[in-house]
């Protein structure tokens, strides 16, 4: 676990590193949607915080908050009307009294289904969600696996399985924040990762054509 941690810290900074460029515009849906891409990577680093200090029942929660903070990113960019985008963007805490307005994660993967351009992403979200959706909600609300793992324990081969999903979540905002910065073809300095840090990762996250920015 703790090579695996290491390895883990590397791959998101190498390929932060590679796409280290602005943003194609300031338009508020494009900060938007890197905002929550920037949410979803740092949900990541907190997931794998709790699998350092042995918090293991708490990580799958930060997967789940992770899986909605990049789908809202591609949502952002590709789906939500002005006004919901302004809603984000600019509604003070304080005065905030309702989010009834924004769709939840079915919702919003529903609505991408219509982009063409987000099907790769899409595809790996859906996988996740069909596999692992219900025993997300079941750590965030604290149901049967999350007062099993309490009294059980945390399993090193579920913490590995967790761990390398938050990191292929991760690269995917990655790939969405490169594509925000609209540099040509920079998703595809992302790709060689895949094989450096193949033991990290659940699967090959390839080229996502998600994602040009839209200003």
């Amino acid at each position: 676990m703790d090579q695996l941690f290491r390895r883990s810290s590397l791959l998101l900074q190498n390929a932060l590193e590679l796409i280290n460029h602005p943003l194609y515009n300031d338009s508020q849906r494009t900060v938007a949607s890197a905002d929550a891409c920037q949410l979803a990577i740092d949900h990541g680093g907190a997931l794998r915080s709790l699998l350092e200090g042995r918090f293991g029942t708490s990580a799958p929660a930060m997967l789940r908050c992770q899986f909605e903070a990049l789908t809202r990113s591609l949502w952002l960019l590709h789906c939500a009307t002005d006004e919901q985008v302004e809603f984000i963007m600019t509604t003070a805490m304080e005065g905030m009294t309702s989010e009834a307005r924004l769709p939840m994660a079915t919702d919003m993967m529903r609505q991408l289904r219509q982009v063409p351009v987000v099907a790769h992403p899409l595809e790996l979200l859906e996988e996740l969600k069909a596999s692992g959706w219900m025993a997300m909600n079941s750590y965030v609300h604290g149901g049967v696996h999350a007062m099993q793992r309490t009294r059980e324990g945390f399993p090193t081969e579920l913490a590995i399985s967790i761990l390398k999903q938050s990191n292929g979540l991760s690269i995917l905002a990655v790939m969405q924040l490169a594509a925000l910065t609209g540099v040509p073809k920079l998703q595809r300095l992302l790709l060689p990762l895949n094989d450096a840090y193949g033991d990290c990762l659940p699967i090959k996250t390839g080229e996502s054509s998600s994602s040009q920015a839209q200003g």
